[in-house]
This record gives structure tokens, sequence and C-alpha cells, in this order.
């Protein structure tokens, strides 16, 4: 009989497994959840065919490896939220695109040209976006043939900056939502996401909150989105604090109005001392209409930040006492905090461990200033508002962790942030799976082709180039004048406004008239950005990931990244040859040829969330240094 093992020993054996889940619960005898603990969410024996296919041939090797014997279905159902939405989603897409020849014949479906799973990457802490909610996979031998031959997916151009080690980029035609397959150049490893968002310009590079969730199905809008391309995906993992849970009596508000507590039951207490009350009066008590004292007006940004601004702002109060008094018709009435709440440790630099008393119950990390900054939601929701990034200073935030169970269900990590208002500590800010987590089955190897191209530093660029590149980025940035820094893009940069404008924009009719909205455009980035002194305190260089593009020196290299671009790189960037659909030349990897085209990338500095870069292609044209392609790369 095959040795299965139940969910709370996988997450033990986590780091062994190479299933890294989020780090275990805080040491207690008083665990109560269940060995056969069933999480909620989507399960394993909800999967089609096709994806029980990929989680059942990566276990197989994983114990063939190990030496051990999983079984699929409780290693699957085991993986957090964010692994299993995004295995799924990814997965879903992928087999609901059928693909086709030039003369429209079938092909199969886009899931055939994975020939098996490597690693699932969820929610990641502190990892840059292209590392997050995706899926490694070794294609099928003959992936890269299909992907050239059929109507559904075009090569525009090699990853220069993000999606590192995997160059060669497909992407699904016909906009966002699209899959985005990224393919090593030696190899059929690949790097697997679906990009729910565009990269708009400027918004774009303001808005680096958006980015961070361009790959999650779960952000926003992004499953309305998902669902109205590829249909069929079900949507089971939304919900406020990581329980889907039971739906609640309607509140009659005309009557409970008066009873919503608007301020928390304890006052000038510890913060231990008021996160105990808050828990007792939810889950035992079961008085949600007190217990929504504790949340701050400051944590309404984290439910308007879930739903992308489509939500009723007058309403989220009520949503988050809808979703209290769920939980509580989930959970029953409990005898005790520990019959429903499990501590969790998470392992994140910066963080202090506080010594209090209800640590089986819930975990309690003292959490400095810069770090509780970049988790406010409202940062993340509005970064242009937000103001300049705190220095680290210990005392004014905490975390609270812990995890929900009911009887034979187990919900997810939930963190809530708190800060003392008034007097009164109160939940300023709240997200699911704080520590990041991924499915992986790693790969120690590198691409010959890709190994064989040594990093190096040139001596140095034209001084002209040099020159009118950051007299380019004084003129848009620090004096403000887009008349000026617009004059540095050539008529072939203009195709490019069109490319990355806004969809709900009408696009320019000519040369003429792009340059007057780019122009527009960057007076409206430009204003958005707070007074500097320096390139450097506003904006910061993003290192490019592409073998052929060499680094060269520069003079603000905190600022921006400078190198030598091939010419069949900087000839794929052409926003005219983009924009007509011409794809990016098929064949052998040309030998490298550089002198005429230098690039340039840059991010915004103290943008919440993963700012996507912005990347422009230099040359000289009658004797002048022109921008003659530019894109927004975003991870």
């Amino acid at each position: 009989m095959q040795n299965r093992v139940s969910a709370r020993l996988l997450r033990r054996l986590g780091p062994v497994l190479a299933v890294a889940l989020l780090t275990g619960p805080a040491e207690s005898a008083q665990q109560s959840t269940p060995e056969q603990a069933v999480r909620f969410g989507k399960s394993y024996q909800e999967l089609k065919p096709p994806q029980r296919r990929l989680i059942d041939d990566w276990v197989a090797r994983f114990n063939r490896t190990m030496g051990r014997e999983l079984d699929p279905e409780e290693v699957y159902d085991s993986a957090p939220v964010s692994v299993r939405s995004t295995f799924e989603a990814v997965t879903h897409a992928l087999m609901t695109t059928p693909l086709t020849d030039a003369e429209g014949r079938p092909m199969g479906t886009a899931l055939d040209l994975v020939a098996r799973l490597d690693a699932v990457h969820g929610k990641i802490r502190r990892a840059r976006g292209d590392l997050q909610f995706r899926i490694y996979a070794t294609l099928a031998p003959d992936a890269k043939q299909k992907l050239a031959a059929c109507r559904e997916f075009s090569r525009r151009g090699d990853n220069t900056i993000y999606h590192k080690g995997y160059p060669i980029n497909y992407r699904q035609d016909g906009g966002v939502p699209s899959i985005q397959i990224s393919i090593a150049r030696a190899s059929n490893d690949a790097d697997i996401d679906v990009d729910y968002r565009s990269s708009r310009f400027p918004a774009a590079l303001v808005n680096g909150h958006l980015t961070a969730a361009n790959s999650d199905v779960r952000a926003g809008n992004n499953y309305d989105r998902h669902v109205g391309r590829w249909q069929g995906l079900a949507n089971w993992w939304r919900s406020l604090f990581g329980l889907p849970m039971k739906e609640a009596a309607p509140v009659d508000l005309s009557e409970e109005e008066a009873q919503l507590a608007a301020m928390p039951r304890k006052r000038r207490a510890k913060v231990e001392e008021s996160v105990a009350d808050f828990l007792r009066i939810w889950l035992l008590e079961q008085n949600p209409m007190e217990a929504i004292g504790y949340f701050s007006e400051r944590s309404h940004d984290c439910v308007a930040l879930s739903r992308e601004g489509d939500v009723d702002r007058g309403m989220i109060r009520y949503e988050i006492l809808r979703a209290l008094m769920g939980a509580n018709d989930e959970l029953g009435k409990p005898a005790r905090l520990e019959d429903v709440l499990t501590g969790v440790r998470i392992s994140y630099d910066g963080l202090r461990l506080v010594k209090q008393p209800h640590h089986a119950q819930f975990v309690v990390f003292e959490v400095p200033d810069d770090i509780a900054y970049d988790s406010d939601c409202g940062n993340r929701l509005r970064p242009q508002e937000a103001g300049p990034r705190p220095p680290r200073r210990y005392g004014n935030y905490y975390a609270v962790v812990f995890r929900i169970h009911a009887p034979d269900k187990t919900g997810e990590t939930l963190l809530t942030l708190w800060n003392r208002e008034k007097g009164y500590w109160k939940i300023v800010s709240f997200e699911l799976e704080p520590g990041g987590s991924r499915l992986t089955l790693e790969r120690a190897r590198q691409s010959g082709a890709e190994a064989a191209h040594a990093r190096k530093e040139t001596q140095a660029a034209p001084a002209g180039f040099v020159k009118a590149h950051n007299d380019f980025l004084e003129a848009w940035l620090l004096r403000r004048n887009a008349g000026k820094a617009v004059s540095y893009f050539a008529p072939s940069a203009a195709a490019c406004y069109n490319l990355l404008r806004d969809p709900d924009s009408p696009p320019a009719r000519n040369e003429k008239e792009a340059r007057r909205r780019l122009k527009e455009a960057m007076a409206e980035l430009a204003a958005a950005l707070p007074a500097a002194g320096s390139l450097e305190d506003l904006i910061e260089a993003v290192a490019y990931d592409h073998p052929d593009l060499l680094p060269i020196r520069n003079p603000h290299p905190r600022a921006y990244a400078l190198a030598a671009v091939p010419q069949h790189l900087a000839e794929g960037m052409d926003c005219r040859k983009r924009a007509s659909g011409e794809e990016f030349s098929e064949g052998p990897v040309p030998t490298p040829r550089y002198g005429r085209y230098y690039g340039s990338s840059f991010q915004l500095r103290n943008t919440p969330g993963d700012p996507p870069a912005f990347y422009g292609i230099w040359a000289e044209e009658n004797g002048v240094w022109k921008i003659v392609a530019f894109d927004v790369v975003t991870p």
C-alpha cells in the first residue's frame, strides 16, 4: 500500500520535498488541525486530466529522486492558494488555446507544447514580478517549431531585462490578457505566465503596484479578464481573510448601523492584548459588530486594492463585516481560540519576534517603518500620493500572523498589520500568504550558448550619446520640459506611442499627432513626480539580462543602465515593424554586430510594488543622437 503523507507532515517536510510552503506553524502542543486536514479551495480531484498528468509526472519524478512515495493529491492539495491558482490559471489558458497552422489546420492546444512541469511559482515575497505567478516547464521537442508556425503566437523580440535565462519570447496575439512563453536559447526550458495588463505609457511607470499583480489571476479584476478570453475557470479563491466562508445572513443595516463599533474595546493596551481582545470578540463572543471597531479606515484600501478600484468605498466596512460574520457561520462557536487559530512564524529580514503569551494562537512581530510603508495598501493603491519612504525605525507597527482552521478545513496564512491610532491599536493593512510560496523542483543547469556569452563591461560609449541621453532625462524629469524632451525622439519612435497608448484612447493618425500625445504623456508623468535635485532622486538603474547586451560605463550608474545593443536586437525593437505585425526573425542567432545602437533602462524610485522599466534604443541620425525605439517592459 502506498505510504500517504499527511498535509501537516508535508508542510514540515517542505524544504526537503522542495514544496516551498510558508514557514511552518509556531511550535505549540495545542496544534488542533486534524492530520488529514483539507484546505479550502480547488483540489486535485477537480483538475482536468491534462493538468493531473503534469502533477502526477512531477510527483513521480520527485519520488524517484528522493526515494519517497508521496501521493500527488496530497502534495497538490497541501500547496498554498497562490501556487494552485497560478497552476490552474496558466494551464487552463494553455489548454483552452487551440493552435492552427497558416491554412487553419489544427495543431493541438498550447498545453500540448508542455512536455513536463518543473516548477510552479506562486507569490514569493521580495521576489521580482518575473519570478512570481508562473510555471516553469520543459517544452516538447517540436514546440519551438509549432510556435513559429502557428497563427496564435508571434515572436516580436527578445526579452532583454526580465525573464533571465529565457530570452526567446513568444506572446499570444489578440492583446491582453495573453499567454507569454519565454524559452531558453539552447534548450527547451520555458517560463510561462499570463499577462493580464498592458504596458501603458506613462501610467505603468507610475503605478508600479499594478505590475506586481500582472500575472496573478486573483488580483483586481484579472479573473474577469481571464474568463473573458478563456472560459471555464472556477473562481474559488476569492476571500478577504483566506477562507471562502459560508454566506452570512443578510444584515439589516437600518437596525444594525448604530451597533457597529467605531473604536476598539481596549485602549492604551499592549498590542498583543488588543489583538487577543479582537480575536475573542470576533471568534469566541461572535460579535463582529464590535470586532469591526479594530479595523482602521486605512485597511479599506486593502479591499479596494484587491478589486482594482472596482468597489463601492462606502460599503467596504460592511463587506468586511459580512466576511467576519461568514467566518463565524463557518467556524461555529469554538470554546478556545486555539481550537480555530494557529500562530504562524514567517521568515523576513527586518522583523523582530515579540515574546507574548498568545504565541500558539498568533505570532507577533515588530515591523520597522520602512517595511510597513511598503506593505501599506494605500501606498500601493495610490503610489503617486505616497510620501517619502521613512527610515528604518521600530516601535510604531506590529505584524500579527495566524492561520484560521475549521474542522477538516484549513485556511491560508493571514498577516494583519497593526498601528496605534488615538491610543488604540487597530488593523491598518492585511494580506494573505505573507511569506510567499512555490512548488518547485529546481534544475541546476545552464544553457551552453548563454554561458558562452560572458558579461563584460566596455570601456566607453560615444561621448555624444552619453551627453544626449543625460540631457534628455534632465529635460524631462528634472526641468519638466516635455517639449525639449520629446525633441530627442526620432520619427521612427513616434510609432511606439500607438503600441503603448491606453487602449481607451484612439490611436494617433500620423507622426505629428503621435508626437503631440507623446509630449502630453511625458508631461503627465513628470508632473506626478516630486521635485528633485538629481536624477538619482527620481530614477534607478535596471540591469539588463540578455547575453548579447554589453553593459557600458556611464556617469550616473545608480540612475540608469546603459548597454551596447547588437543590430539584430535593435531592429527587432523597431516600432513600425512591431505595429505592422512583422515578427522577429527566426532561425539561428546571428553573430552580434555592435557600434550603431545603444540602450538605456531605468525605473522610477520609491514606487510601491514592482515597477516596470523604460527601455530606450538610441542611434545617431544625421549627426544627432536620438531615441529610435522605446518600450515599457513589465516583469
